[in-house]
């Protein structure tokens, strides 16, 4: 095992209830309902990719910069004093700092990355970042896990991918790495593309193990 790669949010943060409610604050006062299925549908996405068809199917006059901006506003300020990380997240992080190299590759902007590693701890343990303005494709493409890769110094195949959404997932797979997804956002029968599926992160050792069977199956490939 030479590197695990973590997605940000729905994985370092439980993140995914204040990206509805930030987004909620935007469409809400301008008359806009989301529905369940879009709100799916942009979990690992690009904000300005979601943005632009909500605001295309509603007939907003607002610009999807525009309204990507107010959003992040209310997203920034939840993270810093609202968000919470799950249970056993910084002590996998820290055991597997200890015995291999540690990146994130996520599709949030470089000050949301920011504010979970410096809240929770976690900074330390991580020798590379990918967040959005670093690629031009976005997931579910490969590039964010492939870059991630490269800047660590680490082949794809000597990866592990932590992920939480459909897109990470497909993302992670094309890149060449397997997969463990966490079940913080999506039930496991969505998940069905990883190679692994955890309800939970608080079994250190187990999934260290877990994930140093997966390094050493893809290895054997």
């Amino acid at each position: 095992m030479k590197a695990v790669l973590f997605d940000n949010d729905g994985v370092l943060v439980d993140s995914e209830p204040l990206h509805r409610v930030a987004w909620e604050q935007v469409y809400r006062p301008r008359g806009v309902q989301v529905s369940e299925s879009d709100y799916a549908w942009s979990i690992g996405r690009r904000d300005i990719t979601f943005a632009g068809i909500i605001g295309e199917k509603a007939g907003l006059p607002d610009t999807a910069e525009v309204l990507v901006n107010e959003k992040r506003e209310h997203l920034l300020r939840m993270l810093a004093e609202d968000s919470q990380t799950f249970p056993g997240l910084p002590a996998l992080v820290a055991a597997l700092a200890a015995v291999c190299k540690v990146g994130v590759a996520s599709s949030a902007m470089r000050p949301e990355v920011d504010i979970v590693l410096d809240r929770f701890g976690l900074r330390p343990h991580i020798a590379a970042v990918v967040s959005n303005e670093d690629v031009g494709r976005h997931k579910p493409d490969p590039e964010p896990y492939l870059l991630c890769a490269e800047r660590l110094g680490v082949e794809p195949a000597g990866c592990v991918v932590i992920e939480d959404s459909v897109s990470g997932v497909e993302s992670a797979r094309a890149a060449g790495m397997p997969v463990v997804a966490f079940t913080s956002t999506f039930p496991a029968e969505k998940l069905g593309g990883a190679d692994a599926v955890v309800e939970s992160l608080t079994d250190t050792t187990a999934l260290v193990e877990l994930i140093e069977s997966l390094s050493a199956g893809a290895a054997q490939v």
